[in-house]
């Protein structure tokens, strides 16, 4: 008996060409996007172009948008670890190699769950970084830039808030009784 495995079609989309594309859109070299200066991604795990035509009352401008090539493929394993790397390399699973949340010990060869085992398995995220052979970077900003940082982000923080303030009452002005 032979072996046969699902394929898709020739020219559908897939996750892995999202970031690729998004990033030749911002150089002006995307075949499938306009050019533009600025993006923005928006993930929304788990939502799938199925559930989301089945809901289409509640995300009425969403598949208002959406035609049926709209829809990306997802990559297999469909486990959130392997879509989302796959979203921003643009590599398959078998290429970056995350297929799920467990991952080899070199040390002990053993496979460890990176959301729940890291303490019960008695590993040391910084000795497990180091026998992958990565690198760490840390960065601290001179004591005298605390100020600076710290009035700019409340600034920030305060500028948003006047904003949201704004949108607010212009919204409840603009809404009939």
């Amino acid at each position: 008996m032979t072996l046969m495995l699902p394929a898709g079609p020739a020219q559908s989309r897939s996750i892995a060409g999202v970031a690729p594309d998004l990033l030749a859109s911002l150089r002006g070299e995307s075949q499938a996007l306009r050019p533009v200066t600025s993006a923005v991604l928006v993930v929304v795990d788990g939502l799938g172009a199925l559930p989301l035509r089945a809901h289409a009352g509640h995300a009425r401008t969403l598949t208002a948008a959406m035609g049926k090539k709209d829809a990306a493929a997802s990559v297999f394993p469909t486990t959130t670890a392997a879509a989302l790397t796959t979203l921003l390399t643009g590599e398959m699973p078998g290429a970056h190699g995350l297929v799920g949340y467990r991952v080899r010990d070199p040390r002990r060869d053993v496979l460890v769950n990176q959301l729940t085992e890291w303490e019960s398995a008695g590993i040391d995220p910084h000795t497990y970084i180091l026998t992958l052979g990565w690198k760490r970077v840390i960065s601290y900003q001179p004591a005298g830039r605390f100020w600076t940082f710290q009035l700019l982000e409340a600034g920030l923080f305060v500028g948003l808030a006047v904003v949201a303030v704004l949108v607010a009452l212009w919204l409840v002005r603009r809404t009939p009784a």
